[in-house]
């Protein structure tokens, strides 16, 4: 823990505000990320830097793949033989510009 700078927060916070006074503008905006849970505020940091990115879906071409070679006498193991990853929810392709997928109140502002 940082004893010193907890001593020091109001002090930081005040400088905070007065930087966000001077160059939170309209063309080059400043965003605050709440950032009491880490991997919530890495997230939804990401989140919206992406968002913030302009992009147009792309139909892509189909590939054509080539046959696959015979297996031969190979016989896949078990799948219960291995650890699998699995992703608890679904990706999500359909977020609103500046929104963030982790939290209702993600921190942003503007």
């Amino acid at each position: 823990m940082d004893l010193e700078g907890r001593k020091r927060w109001v002090q930081y916070s005040k400088a905070k505000d007065e930087m966000f006074a001077h160059c939170d503008l309209p063309d080059s905006p400043w965003y605050e990320v709440e950032a009491d849970d880490k991997k919530k505020a890495r997230l939804n940091c990401i989140a919206h830097l992406l968002s913030m990115i302009p992009y147009e879906q792309r139909k892509q071409p189909k590939p054509k793949l080539a046959e696959r070679t015979p297996v031969g006498n190979y016989r896949r193991p078990p799948r219960d033989r291995y650890r699998t990853f699995r992703t608890t929810r679904p990706p999500s392709t359909d977020l609103e510009p500046g929104s963030a997928p982790y939290s209702e109140n993600h921190g942003t502002r503007g």
